[in-house]
């Protein structure tokens, strides 16, 4: 048993390492201009030294004079699956300065959105594995998250959080996440759940939600999406939101895609933090990797 487990942990980093895409978090200046411009700001990366994992789905949930803390997705290459982290960066040069994991599950974790609540962190990861997606409170003392309620019994991916009322959520299913469909969920007070509201039927694979929404300086609501045609995660879309007639109505405003030299696949998250936005990005392997990799699977 220990010696397929070790065979199986060596398959799973060369085939991270030289067949998968590979992930970074970026920080870049936020203003209006990102629902009109044509490219993207230049993005200041995350420098880190680990080689076991990448890091993915960025969300600033705090900062002081000299740091900020992020919660990310971490995929380790060793078992092939995300784990939910924290991190401290320095703001002047964006170099890690801690890591700590906050919680690992069976399940595959990305993507944990957040919001804050008399003072509390609570947290909305996705977890579409498990079928469900589950609420957390984070333990600032001892950095993990603390499990409070099942929140709705739907595989939901990238859900996020419209309004300050948290009543509304955005969301695409596991099954058919990088899809046309976005799906409307509206908390209901006696169950204490989410239910399923109603469907927005976009025009293309635009639905799947790329982090939480933020406010214009004319009182817009922008939500950022994913771009999946032709692919997952392409580049950024920026879509309106309102209510009309008790559904919620989704307005495209602009797209964005990537242009880094490094990291050029794509780009599936955007999260402002006042004067910042948070993003991330990824390069696709080459093509010696990936033919490397399809020998390997012949022999398996």
């Amino acid at each position: 048993m220990y010696i397929k487990k070790t065979i199986r942990k060596w398959i799973n980093l060369f085939h991270s390492h030289f067949a998968d895409d590979v992930y970074n978090i970026g920080i870049v200046p936020h203003s209006d201009d990102i629902l009109t411009c044509t490219t993207m700001p230049e993005i200041k990366w995350l420098s880190h030294t680990f080689n076991d994992r990448w890091f993915a789905d960025p969300f600033i949930v705090a900062e002081d004079t000299d740091t900020y803390t992020i919660f990310v997705e971490t995929y380790y290459y060793d078992v092939r699956k995300g784990a939910l982290g924290v991190i401290v960066a320095d703001k002047k040069d964006f170099k890690l300065q801690t890591y700590k994991d906050i919680l690992v599950l069976p399940t595959h974790l990305s993507f944990p959105c957040y919001y804050y609540k008399k003072g509390e962190l609570f947290v909305y990861p996705e977890n579409s594995n498990s079928g469900n997606n589950t609420l957390y409170r984070y333990d600032w003392e001892n950095q993990e998250l603390i499990k409070i309620a099942v929140q709705c019994n739907y595989p939901w991916t990238d859900a996020a959080i419209m309004f300050d009322d948290r009543k509304w959520i955005t969301t695409t299913y596991r099954y058919d996440c990088n899809g046309n469909i976005c799906h409307i969920f509206f908390f209901d007070d006696c169950s204490k759940k989410y239910i399923h509201k109603h469907d927005i039927v976009l025009a293309d694979n635009t639905a799947r939600g790329a982090g939480l929404p933020f406010m214009t300086a004319d009182e817009r609501l922008i939500r950022p999406a994913q771009n999946c045609n032709n692919g997952y995660g392409l580049g950024l879309v920026f879509q309106e939101v309102t209510i009309d007639d008790d559904k919620l109505v989704l307005k495209e405003i602009n797209r964005l895609y990537p242009n880094d030299k490094k990291y050029n696949t794509g780009l599936h998250t955007y999260n402002r933090f006042g004067s910042v936005a948070i993003v991330d990005g990824y390069h696709s392997p080459s093509k010696f990797g990936v033919w490397c990799w399809n020998q390997i699977k012949r022999c398996m």
